[in-house]
């Protein structure tokens, strides 16, 4: 299967400088926003709360398979904000029927050790990899945040994530460290709660690659919608998507 597009470099001809939007999709009402025009670079289909409010599979099927934007594949476990208590060996299934339609994954790290086979497959094919970590209620503290970086960073992933319960000014001033102590690594990094906007364009503004905001309705405590995020971006004069600019799905 050939990529649609390839990860963005700064300074490689016909990439953005700057961060990508993630347009996140929970509902069915979401699922167009594959096929059309959006602040996006990559839309990430939220296949936990799909699941739990019944949208039909076929329906997601049909959405993939006319996109327009590369896909992002997450079914997030409910541990770190996934709306779906999963049953036994569903992840595996579903994994099963959409990995050749999609464009990237993410997993929790709390399920590398699980789904591990699908992830070294993801590398296999040439599809991105978002390893992902959650804290949703609030700091872990400096050390353990220290500890996850350099466990994510071991498993070489395109992009590292780590969201994180802002409750106090130190937490966001925990996030940006991130990005100054650990630059070999290109980073997801976002505040959850009432600072969650704030921190996404400052995060971004500092270097942090993938920037989440909604498509339909927020996925996450204080998520911003993704045209909110264009504007920020815009008016801190970092580059955003271009409504004209439409990447083209991989060939099947």
């Amino acid at each position: 299967m050939e990529r649609a597009v390839e990860p963005r470099r700064d300074g490689e001809e016909g990439w953005p400088q700057g961060p990508w939007i993630v347009g996140t999709v929970t509902t069915a009402e979401g699922l167009p926003f594959l096929r059309a025009e959006s602040p996006a670079h990559l839309v990430e289909i939220r296949l936990d709360a799909l699941r739990e409010a019944g949208v039909p599979l076929r329906d997601l099927r049909a959405s993939l398979a006319e996109r327009a934007r590369p896909a992002l594949l997450t079914l997030r476990a409910p541990e770190e904000g996934g709306r779906r208590h999963w049953p036994e060996g569903e992840r595996e299934r579903l994994l099963e029927e959409f990995f050749p339609v999609i464009d990237a994954l993410d997993l929790e790290y709390r399920s590398l050790e699980p789904l591990r086979c699908w992830w070294e497959r993801a590398r296999a094919e040439g599809k991105w990899r978002i390893l992902s970590v959650h804290w949703l209620e609030g700091s872990p503290g400096e050390g353990r945040i220290r500890e996850y970086c350099s466990l994510l960073e071991e498993a070489q992933p395109d992009w590292a994530k780590i969201a994180l319960r802002l409750r106090e000014p130190q937490d966001l001033r925990s996030l940006a460290r991130v990005l100054l102590e650990h630059q070999s690594q290109a980073w997801a990094l976002m505040g959850l709660g009432p600072w969650a906007a704030l921190s996404r364009i400052v995060l971004s503004a500092l270097g942090s690659e993938l920037v989440y905001g909604y498509l339909d309705e927020p996925a996450a405590p204080g998520q911003p919608s993704a045209e909110e995020l264009a504007r920020g971006l815009r008016r801190l004069g970092l580059p955003v998507p271009s409504d004209r600019r439409r990447m083209r799905p991989p060939r099947r």
